[in-house]
């Protein structure tokens, strides 16, 4: 089956929810080199299944997030996230670097 576009990752959502504009943890996208660590479903190689460097990092990090937050004397009680963004969105948002390369259209074109 050939498709007009080339797939980049998988979404999940569920289909009988009502979504609002913006960041949500309730919408997920893996990428090809996530499915295999978080699926155990084995991917063909091919650029987009080579990790990128920050994504080693990506569970410790929120590892050593929800430990600190534990730790803090009332956090349960700490109010929700600000501006739509959900708790953990940082870690996933990698930022964008000035030396990543632009396409013509000015668009950044990561590695991931």
């Amino acid at each position: 089956m050939t498709f007009p576009f080339e797939v980049d990752g998988i979404l999940f959502y569920h289909k009988q929810a009502h979504y609002n504009p913006g960041s949500t943890p309730l919408v997920g996208w893996l990428r090809p080199y996530m499915v295999s660590d978080i699926l155990g479903i084995v991917v063909p190689s091919c650029p987009l299944t080579s990790k990128p460097g920050y994504a080693g990092q990506q569970l410790q990090q929120i590892i050593e997030h929800k430990r600190n937050k534990n730790q803090q004397p009332g956090a349960a009680d700490d109010p929700p996230s600000q501006d739509g963004r959900y708790e953990l969105e940082h870690l996933s948002t990698p930022p964008v670097e000035a030396s990543q390369p632009l396409s013509p259209s000015g668009e950044c074109q990561m590695d991931n």
